[in-house]
């Protein structure tokens, strides 16, 4: 399975979507989530080309409940309000 998840564009003044790589920062459009055949998930930054860029983070299936939990509560614990969907 593989699905992209394209960022909106931001404003001036908000956050503007980025990762670092060995090459320094570059800005993010969005992210390919991709599983693996050694059981994990596979999240690699899109660059600003709309190409998927070498770098990924492996997230194990057993973990990945984990990892939803933490980011779903950073969300909820940041002053934005922002509510996930």
């Amino acid at each position: 399975m593989i699905k992209e998840i394209q960022f909106t564009p931001r404003g001036e003044d908000q956050c503007q979507p980025a990762y670092r790589g060995r090459n320094g920062s570059a800005d993010n459009k969005g992210i390919e989530v991709m599983t693996t055949s050694i059981n994990a998930v596979m999240l690699s930054p899109i660059n600003s080309r709309g190409v998927t860029d070498a770098c990924f983070i492996e997230i194990p299936f057993e973990h990945l409940s984990d990892v939803i939990d933490a980011m779903r509560e950073a969300q909820r614990s940041h002053p934005s309000g922002v509510v996930l969907r």
